[in-house]
């Protein structure tokens, strides 16, 4: 059944793209409820202007129910262009076996908010912990050559940090405090970006130290008791890794712990 779930967008992306809008490829895979709608949203598209849209398409489905002759699958399907304003569209769908093979029976869209693939975002969340991981390793003291640097961050983000190194190292100084993360994926942007939002609770000895002294400096300000401070992530794939690539941040901001309702559904 996940082959007929593919060969369905197989054919639900040629139908797209094509000039006249023939159904025969979606006929041979879906049901006439599934086609029908398939073609309205096509039509839809063209009479606001668009015409024949090429779409990158990526699946990540899993049963969620199965019999001999029926099946539910969920999937998160990343879609590019997409048509409810999100890359990421949650679907559920029904399928049944025929004389022909699996079909598509029926297709929902539970939230038109979005979604992310599981497997997408439990590995993105681990690269931005990654890179707080490894704090303590380029940062104390600091070591604008570490080869961590190329694994945990990307472009621009590695450019800042490496030129904040190679000052601190300069002055003699060490960053320190590795704060506690509440990261979700709050936006997907594509199949290799994606933004992460986190809540985060500063260590209370986060600051700048002199490395030579141990004295702690003040080019931060001391954390206080309760802090919360509000970090938002954009997260690239590259070179196999999901890496920092921009990070943004509101210090002593009231904000809550993930899960809230700005992160998105995983799949």
């Amino acid at each position: 059944m996940i082959d007929a779930w593919s060969s369905y967008w197989d054919a639900w992306a040629e139908v797209r793209a094509s000039d006249d809008l023939d159904a025969a490829p979606l006929r041979a895979v879906a049901s006439d409820v599934v086609v029908d709608g398939a073609l309205a949203l096509f039509e839809r598209q063209r009479s606001s202007g668009l015409g024949p849209v090429e779409s990158d398409v990526g699946l990540h489905p899993s049963v969620t129910e199965a019999t001999e002759d029926r099946a539910s699958i969920e999937d998160c399907v990343l879609l590019s262009p997409s048509f409810t304003g999100t890359v990421g569209v949650w679907y559920q769908a029904e399928l049944a076996r025929t004389e022909n093979g699996w079909v598509v029976e029926s297709v929902r869209i539970p939230s038109l908010g979005g979604c992310v693939p599981q497997e997408m975002a439990d590995a993105a969340i681990a690269g931005y912990e990654a890179f707080y991981d490894g704090w303590a390793e380029f940062w104390d003291p600091p070591n604008p050559d570490s080869p961590l640097l190329d694994e945990v961050l990307a472009e621009p983000q590695r450019s800042l940090i490496v030129g904040l190194l190679t000052d601190h190292e300069a002055r003699g100084v060490a960053l320190r405090g590795r704060p506690v993360l509440h990261p979700e994926v709050i936006e997907v942007r594509s199949p290799t970006e994606l933004v992460i939002l986190s809540c985060l609770e500063p260590a209370v000895d986060y600051g700048v130290y002199d490395l030579e002294s141990g004295e702690r400096l003040d080019d931060v300000p001391a954390v206080r008791e309760g802090q919360r401070n509000l970090e938002s992530a954009v997260m690239v794939l590259e070179d196999g890794r999901w890496k920092v690539s921009d990070l943004q941040g509101q210090v002593d901001f009231p904000c809550e712990f993930a899960p809230t309702d700005r992160g998105l559904p995983s799949i």
